[in-house]
């Protein structure tokens, strides 16, 4: 049912369909990499190459440029989004942003800009892999509550120690 078809050894390899839809998986290669065939249903497009690999997605100077990851109730419920006008990154889940990496490079969760008096998390990166900040918190963790642990330190699966707060007290704890 193809207006095109290509046919090798006898097999169906890729079709043309009326809707101008290219069926079939396809696999561009330069160089086999010796990496074998990808497993778990991610093999409708392969690109392949023995030595660096990528993939460009070019688009206007003032538009997004994604990846949409759909099921048969949404085609876009997850997101991958670069912002051209403004320079930042953007990742959805369950049709909602969140996270964002700033063209600074400083990086939201849960929220879309870096507030150091109302973030969910916010890291701000001077970009020597040290976060610091000179006018602000290089972390800052905000409750919605007043009272509560906010940092619980872990090793080996021991708890070693918290901070917690109750109204106005930030109390430190060692085990």
């Amino acid at each position: 049912n193809a207006n095109m078809l290509f046919i090798s050894g006898g097999n169906d390899v890729v079709g043309i369909g009326n809707e101008g839809d290219l069926g079939v998986g396809l696999h561009i290669k330069t160089a086999d990499c010796g990496g074998g065939t990808p497993g778990g249903g991610r093999d409708n497009l392969i690109i392949e190459d023995s030595g660096s690999t990528g993939m460009t997605i070019i688009g206007g100077a003032s538009n997004d440029i994604g990846i949409a990851f759909g099921d048969s109730g949404n085609a876009s419920i997850g997101m991958v989004n670069y912002n051209n006008s403004s320079n930042y990154m953007q990742f959805n889940t369950n049709n909602s942003e969140r996270m964002r990496i700033h063209d600074g490079g400083d990086i939201s969760i849960a929220r879309t800009t870096v507030d150091s008096t109302n973030a969910g998390i916010s890291l701000e990166s001077a970009g020597t892999g040290v976060f610091v900040r000179s006018n602000g918190p290089c972390l800052l963790l905000n409750r919605i509550t007043n009272d509560g642990e906010i940092i619980r330190i872990v090793q080996d699966g021991t708890t070693e120690g918290t901070i917690s707060t109750s109204g106005s007290t930030v109390s430190y704890n060692a085990f």
